[in-house]
């Protein structure tokens, strides 16, 4: 056996870069405001070389399979474990599950205004609004509210 009488070093920047990099930015990508440049920046690396990289630097096959196979299942189980996203009707005073803007009854294969109530005892246009405008607003401040307590819970 030769031995070297150079001292061995540690690519720091290679671990750094090729190891550590990309499962950081993958278990971070989900999250808004969150970037694989802003990773790289506070790991003390150069963030330029990150810029253009999404989804943690992969080559995009496993979003590819992960797309195909929740284009195969129905709603109800790709969604089955989802929170729901719940609006007051104001006509009836009942609080249902926002199924969507636009939805498909599965008994009746018939698309529908999601921006009615759910009760099939009311279907009151716009959630008892009198303007769609209004109801449209309550529809995007309950769904940017529940993203931002999502997003909370999973920053801390």
């Amino acid at each position: 056996m030769i031995r070297s009488k150079e001292v061995l070093k540690v690519d720091i920047d290679w671990y750094l870069t090729q190891q550590i990099h990309p499962p950081i930015s993958r278990l971070i990508d989900p999250i808004e405001g969150t970037s694989s440049a802003a990773v790289a920046e506070h790991m003390g690396l150069d963030a330029a070389r990150f810029r253009q990289q999404t989804g943690g630097g992969g080559d995009g096959d496993d979003d590819e399979m992960t797309d195909y196979l929740s284009r195969r299942l129905d709603d109800a189980e790709r969604f089955k474990n989802a929170a729901t996203l719940d609006v007051h009707c104001r006509a009836c005073a009942s609080t249902l599950p926002f199924p969507g803007v636009h939805h498909f009854e599965p008994s009746a294969f018939v698309g529908q205004s999601g921006l009615c109530c759910g009760n099939p005892e009311c279907r009151a246009p716009f959630f008892g609004f009198e303007d769609k405008e209004d109801c449209i607003a309550l529809v995007e401040n309950k769904l940017t509210l529940a993203m931002r307590q999502f997003v909370r819970q999973y920053v801390r």
